[in-house]
């Protein structure tokens, strides 16, 4: 599965473009429950590419955040690939 984000303004951007693209998947928005939809739910191999991430995370620690559930997420499962633009 290969998921794109691009243009995130806001962690429930985020969120938001996450479910578009899950195939149906429902979840919180919170770190948490992406956490574990991340490491669960979400079926691999997959592919997240963040295209426009250096612009979208400018000033914006909630977006960091998000990041680093990701990375933390890509370490627990060897079938999840990220790429940042």
């Amino acid at each position: 599965m290969k998921l794109q984000f691009s243009d995130v303004k806001s962690p429930e951007d985020f969120y938001a473009q996450l479910r578009k693209q899950a195939a149906g998947k429902t979840f919180g928005d919170n770190l948490d429950a992406l956490y574990d939809f991340l490491t669960t739910d979400l079926k691999g191999p997959a592919e997240l590419i963040w295209s426009s991430y250096e612009t979208d995370v400018k000033g914006h620690a909630e977006l960091r955040a998000v990041r680093g559930v990701l990375l933390t997420a890509a370490k627990e499962r060897g079938d999840l690939k990220l790429v940042w633009a």
